[in-house]
């Protein structure tokens, strides 16, 4: 009986030890995908600080284009402001001048 628990335990160490070459061979090969993912991941990075720089410049280029035509239409408005005051000044003196005759 004892020759046959001492077969068994070694065929039981002789297992475990296949297990463990098993399980660092298994780490060893795990190894370079761990080395790699952080360079994978900072490219990542990269690639999203670049797409949002992109998105931030077109916002900025259409804020600006959107300043530009705001500005040409209130010069626009400025100039028919100064014909409408200039109109409206006219219009008072020609009523009053027609006034002033009339009550003559």
């Amino acid at each position: 009986m004892n020759t046959t628990i001492d077969r068994f335990t070694e065929q039981l160490s002789d297992s475990l030890e296949e297990v463990e070459d098993l399980a660092k061979s298994l780490k060893d090969t795990q190894s370079p995908t761990q080395k790699t993912q952080p360079k994978i991941q900072s490219k990542l990075d990269e690639a999203e600080a670049l797409r949002q720089a992109k998105k931030l410049e077109h916002l900025a280029d259409n804020a600006e284009d959107y300043a530009t035509h705001v500005i040409v239409v209130a010069k626009a408005m400025l100039e028919e402001a100064k014909a409408a005051t200039s109109v409206a000044i006219n219009t008072r003196l020609d009523a009053e001048a027609a006034s002033g005759n009339a009550e003559r």
